[in-house]
């Protein structure tokens, strides 16, 4: 794993955990993050791997693509709990245009299946849930007649990402956030 992507998991989980005890304290300090939070969940998983992996151990590259893919989990996280304490207005246009952009075009790209499985067994020590995504996450059938995915049927990262800009949306509280994430 890339020191980077390691010491970029470890800030996030760290202040992922912090905002849940100082809740709107924190969320100012966030104007500090916005650009590197974009960063993250704008970079796309290196192709390819120089090594063949040794007989029993797993490939570099799918480490490496798990490391970056827990890493766009715990910016999210962060990014909703600030979304979700902002009570002094940080989510103003100006957040909103850097930072909508690059959580939409995080939604287009999709993690393979292998890191999903991993990914959705770490949810538990990564977010506080159990395996699967929120206890809330709403139930609707996984097949419509127009073959749009559902909510439920969506990634962890996909689902916590749609839950990140709805409390973006309520955060924003203008008419011009609602019409921008529509």
């Amino acid at each position: 794993i890339k020191v980077s992507v390691a010491r970029g998991i470890t800030l996030f989980h760290l202040v992922g955990k912090v905002s849940d005890k100082l809740r709107s304290i924190l969320v100012p300090y966030f104007k500090h993050m916005t650009e590197s939070c974009c960063e993250w969940l704008e970079r796309k998983p290196s192709a390819g791997q120089a090594k063949k992996p040794r007989k029993g151990s797993k490939p570099k590259g799918s480490e490496d693509a798990l490391a970056l893919w827990t890493l766009k989990l715990e910016v999210v996280n962060s990014l909703k709990k600030c979304f979700t304490y902002d009570t002094v207005g940080f989510t103003d246009e100006d957040k909103l245009n850097e930072i909508l952009p690059a959580l939409l075009g995080s939604l287009g790209d999709a993690p393979p299946a292998s890191t999903v499985a991993e990914l959705e067994s770490l949810a538990g020590s990564l977010l506080g849930k159990e395996s699967g995504g929120d206890a809330v996450a709403m139930e609707v059938d996984q097949s419509t007649p127009d073959g749009l995915q559902t909510f439920s049927s969506l990634d962890l990262v996909a689902r916590e990402t749609a839950d990140c800009l709805g409390k973006m949306a309520v955060a924003g509280n203008s008419d011009m956030a609602w019409k921008r994430i529509n």
